[in-house]
C-alpha cells in the first residue's frame, strides 16, 4: 500500500498496487494517481505535489522533470508538468464545496496541444485518460475567459513587479519603492502596471486576466527587491519567470532587476544576463526613466500617429477593399500584399490584419473563420486584430471565438465516433468491443453514442460468454479422457472459470479424475513389476540358496523405498463435509491423492452442489507442502483454529470481507508470509494467530477489530502495523503503555511486548 498526497487539498491517499485512480477521503475529489513501485519516485511525486499546491510551480515542474528521466511512462508526471506550465492551483467553490482549477499562467497555446498533455494521455490508462481529458477542458475553458476579459485591457507600457507584504502582513519597503516610480513613470505619460492600484478594486478572482494583459502588452518590467527572497517570493518569480519566457519570442521586451542593500551577485540567476540597477544610486529613477524612454520613446510613437492620421483615410478604405475583392477571387498572395500595405501606413489596422489572416489560411470571407482547425483566438494575426479593434468588430470576434470552439468541438467527436465506429465493426473479441464502448461513452452528445456504447458492451458481454462456454465445453469433454495431459487441461481451465455454472463441482471432479488415473497408473506399474519379478525368478530358479536370501532382503529394501517415494509425491485435495444443519459446506482436506506434479495453488469455490461454502475446519490446510496460494471465497465466514499453520511457502493469501474472527494459530510458522492485511469484518485476533512468521514485515488491522491477543510472538522482521483507526486503540497487561497512536509506536510495541499483552479496543 503506498501512500500519494491529494493532489486537490494535499491529505494521505492510500494506493493500493496497480490502482490508478481514487477518490480523497478528505476532500472527496476522484484524481489519478501514479502507478510506481519505487520508493523514491513515490517521494519525489509527494515533494513537487506540495510545491505545486504551494503554487511554486518552477520547482514543482523540475521534480516531474527529473521523474521523466527515472520513468518516461508516467503519464501522471507529464500531467504535473502541466500543471506546472499553466500554474494550476485547486480552490475550494465556496458554494459547491469542490475542487477547481483555477490558472496563475494563462497562455495563447491551448492546454489540449501541448506536448505534454498529447504525452500523458498517451501513457494513460482508459480511466486516467477520460479524467485528464476531462480536466484539460475545464482547464481550457478558464483560459479562454482569462484570454477574452484579458483582450479587453488597454495595453501597458511598463509591468513593476514587487513584493506586497512581508510574512507579517506589514507593507514591505519594495512596495514603497514600487509606489514611487509608479507616479514618476505615470507623470511621463506611461501606462504602468503596479498591483496596489492596477487591482485596488479587483476580486482575486479578476486578477490573472489583468496581470495576463499587462504581462503580454509591456515593453519592459521592472523587478524591485530589497532583500533576496523577496524576488524568489512565490508570486514575485510567478510574474518575472513568465514575463522571461515571453522576452524569448518577443526580443522588444526588456526586464531591469532593480535592487537596494544587498549585493548584485544575490539576485536569482535567471537574471544573471541582464543589466541591474542599484536603486540605492542618487539619481536612480532619473536614470532609470532616460532608460525607458530609450526603449518606448512615446513622443515619437505619438507624432508618428498623428502623422498617420493626416490625410490617409481614404487611401486606407481603397486598401483594404483591394483586399477584399483579391479574397473573394481567392487571390491569397495579393491579398496578403495589399493588407501589408494597410499595415505599413497604419500598424494599428484591424482589418488590415483580419485581411492578412483570411489570406494566410485561405478564406474568402470572415463568416469562413470559422472552419480554421486550430483555436482562431490563439492565432498571432487574430490578437493583433482584436487589440486594435474597437467594440464592434470585437464582438464579431467573440462570435467568431465560440462559433470555431464549437466547429472544432464537433469536427472532435465526429472522429471518435467515426474511429469508434470503426473499432466495433471490426471487433473481433470482448477487448474490442469495450475499447469501442468507451470512446462512444466519451462522446455522449454526439449523433445515437449512448446508444451504440450499450450496443457494444452488449456485443462484449456476448463474446465474453461465448468464449467462456466454448472453454467451458472444451473442459467437459476433456474431462472423462483416459489421457491424463487432457484431463490437466481441463483441470487448468475450469481452474480459470471459477463461478461459472457448476465449473467447481467439476473442478473437484477432475481432481477426482486425476486421483483415479494416477491410481490406475500405480496399479499398472506395480503389476509389471511383480511380472517383470515373476520373470526374473524364472531365470534364476537354479540360483543358490544363498543368492535366493539376497535377492529377497534387496526386495525387502526396496518396497520401503517406492513407499516413501510416493509419499514424497503426495499432495493433499479438498474435501466438502456438509454441516449438521444441513445450510452449507464446511472446507477439509483429510484424504490424499497421488499427483506427479504438487499443487501450488488452492482455489476455494463459493458453491459446492448447489450451497454456500462458509466455514474452513480447523488445521484444514495443515502443513499443505508446496503450496504458495490459497483463494478464499467472499463466502467464508469462519476460519478455524491452525487452519494454515506450518504451510511454509505460502506466500500470499487475502482474507476476505465477511470473516469475523481470525483463530488461534492460524497462519503460526507461515515462513514465507510477507504482509497481511485484516479486513473490517474481523472483530477478533485470536492467541498465536501469526506466531513465527520470522518475514512477516508489514499488517494491516481492519477498523472494526476490537480484541487482538498476543498474536506476533516470534515475528521478528515486523516493522510496518497500520491500523483502521488508530486513536482507537489502548494496550492493557503486564506491559501495557500508554497508547497507540501511530504506525511506529504500534510496531515497537508489537515486536517487544506481544507475548504479556492483550489489546482491547477503547
Amino acid at each position: 500500500m503506498a501512500i500519494y498526497k491529494c493532489k486537490m487539498c494535499g491529505g494521505d491517499l492510500e494506493v493500493g498496487e496497480g490502482t490508478a485512480v481514487v477518490e480523497c477521503e478528505y476532500c472527496g475529489t476522484k484524481q489519478t494517481v501514479p502507478t510506481s513501485n519505487d520508493e523514491e519516485i513515490r517521494n519525489l511525486f509527494n515533494r513537487a505535489t506540495a510545491l505545486r499546491r504551494r503554487c511554486e510551480f518552477d520547482k514543482a515542474e523540475q521534480i516531474y522533470e527529473r521523474i521523466l528521466t527515472k520513468d518516461q511512462k508516467q503519464s501522471e508526471a507529464y500531467w504535473g508538468v502541466l500543471l506546472c506550465r499553466y500554474g494550476i492551483e485547486y480552490v475550494e467553490d465556496p458554494e459547491t464545496n469542490q475542487r477547481i482549477p483555477t490558472c496563475h499562467r494563462t497562455s495563447f497555446e491551448a492546454i489540449t496541444s501541448d506536448e505534454y498533455y498529447k504525452s500523458a494521455l498517451e501513457h494513460a490508462d482508459p480511466v486516467q485518460k477520460k479524467i485528464y481529458e476531462e480536466e484539460a477542458k475545464y482547464i481550457d475553458g478558464v483560459q479562454k475567459e482569462i484570454l477574452a476579459l484579458s483582450q479587453k485591457e488597454e495595453p501597458y507600457d511598463v509591468f513593476i513587479c514587487y513584493k506586497e507584504t512581508d510574512e507579517n502582513g506589514r507593507r514591505t519597503q519594495d512596495s514603497a519603492i514600487a509606489n514611487d516610480i509608479y507616479y514618476q513613470l505615470t507623470q511621463e505619460g506611461y501606462k504602468v502596471f503596479y498591483a496596489a492600484i492596477t487591482l485596488e478594486d479587483k476580486l482575486g478572482s479578476a486578477y490573472e486576466p489583468i496581470i495576463f494583459a499587462a504581462l503580454n502588452s509591456a515593453k519592459v518590467m521592472l523587478a524591485i527587491g530589497t532583500r533576496p527572497e523577496y524576488f524568489n517570493a512565490v508570486w514575485v518569480k510567478n510574474e518575472w519567470s513568465r514575463f522571461l519566457k515571453m522576452m524569448k519570442e518577443d526580443k522588444t521586451k526588456q526586464l531591469i532587476p532593480c535592487y537596494r542593500g544587498m549585493d548584485a551577485y544575490e539576485l536569482p540567476e535567471e537574471f544573471a544576463h541582464l543589466q541591474a540597477q542599484d536603486m540605492g544610486k542618487i539619481g536612480f529613477i532619473n536614470d532609470l526613466v532616460r532608460g525607458i524612454k530609450k526603449i518606448i520613446p512615446k513622443e515619437e510613437q505619438k507624432t508618428e500617429s498623428r502623422t498617420s492620421d493626416m490625410g490617409g483615410s481614404a487611401s486606407l478604405k481603397s486598401l483594404l477593399q483591394r483586399v477584399d475583392l483579391f479574397l473573394e477571387d481567392h487571390d491569397w498572395p495579393h491579398a496578403k500584399e495589399y493588407a501589408e500595405k494597410v499595415l505599413d501606413i497604419d500598424p494599428q489596422n484591424a482589418e488590415a490584419y483580419i485581411g492578412e489572416l483570411l489570406a494566410l489560411l485561405n478564406f474568402a470571407k470572415f463568416d469562413e473563420l470559422f472552419r480554421y482547425t486550430e483555436p482562431v483566438e490563439n492565432h498571432p494575426l487574430f490578437r493583433k486584430a482584436y487589440r486594435f479593434a474597437d467594440s464592434v468588430l470585437k464582438a464579431k470576434m467573440d462570435e467568431m471565438v465560440v462559433k470555431n470552439a464549437a466547429f472544432r468541438e464537433n469536427r472532435r467527436q465526429d472522429d471518435i465516433y467515426a474511429n469508434a465506429s470503426e473499432k466495433e465493426n471490426s471487433g473481433k473479441n470482448e477487448a474490442d468491443f469495450l475499447a469501442a464502448a468507451q470512446l462512444f461513452e466519451s462522446i455522449p452528445s454526439c449523433k445515437d453514442s449512448a446508444a451504440c456504447a450499450k450496443r457494444c458492451r452488449e456485443k462484449a458481454e456476448k463474446v465474453r460468454e461465448e468464449a467462456m462456454f466454448a472453454q467451458y465445453q472444451d473442459a467437459c469433454a476433456k474431462l472423462g479422457s483416459n489421457d491424463r495431459q487432457e484431463v490437466m487441461s481441463a483441470y487448468e481451465m475450469l481452474r480459470s472459470l471459477s463461478g461459472y455454472r457448476d465449473s467447481d463441482e467439476k473442478f473437484v471432479a477432475c481432481i477426482e479424475r486425476l486421483t483415479e488415473l494416477d491410481r490406475l497408473a500405480e496399479e499398472h506399474k506395480e503389476a509389471l513389476e511383480l511380472e517383470a519379478r515373476k520373470r526374473k525368478k524364472k531365470k534364476r530358479i537354479t540360483a543358490a540358496v544363498a543368492c535366493g536370501v539376497i535377492v529377497a532382503i534387496v526386495t525387502a529394501i526396496a518396497v520401503p523405498c517406492a513407499v516413501a517415494d510416493y509419499n514424497k509425491k503426495v499432495a493433499r485435495s479438498l474435501q466438502f463435509t456438509l454441516s449438521p444443519d444441513g445450510t452449507h459446506y464446511i472446507v477439509d482436506s483429510d484424504f490424499e491423492i497421488y499427483l506427479e506434479d504438487r499443487l501450488t495453488t488452492y482455489i476455494i469455490p463459493n458453491i459446492y452442489n448447489g450451497k454456500p461454502v462458509t466455514e474452513i475446519s480447523e488445521y484444514a490446510f495443515f502443513c499443505f507442502d508446496g503450496v504458495t496460494s490459497i483463494v478464499i471465497p467472499n463466502s467464508i465466514q469462519v476460519i478455524g483454529d491452525g487452519a494454515f499453520g506450518g504451510c511454509e511457502c505460502l506466500q500470499s493469501i487475502k482474507i476476505p470481507e465477511g470473516v469475523v474472527k481470525i483463530g488461534a494459530f492460524t497462519f503460526k510458522e507461515c515462513k514465507s508470509l510477507q504482509s497481511i492485511v485484516i479486513p473490517d469484518s474481523v472483530t477478533e485476533i485470536d492467541q498465536g494467530a501469526f506466531q513465527e512468521c520470522v518475514n512477516l514485515k508489514s499488517v494491516t488491522i481492519g477498523a472494526n477489530v476490537s480484541v487482538i491477543w498476543s498474536a506476533f510472538e516470534g515475528c521478528s522482521n515486523l516493522s510496518n502495523v497500520y491500523f483502521a483507526d488508530p486513536n482507537g486503540w489502548w494496550s492493557i497487561g503486564s506491559d501495557a503503555i500508554t497508547g497507540l497512536s501511530d504506525s511506529a509506536t504500534a510496531a515497537k510495541y508489537l515486536t517487544e511486548t506481544y507475548s504479556s499483552a492483550i489489546w482491547r479496543k477503547n
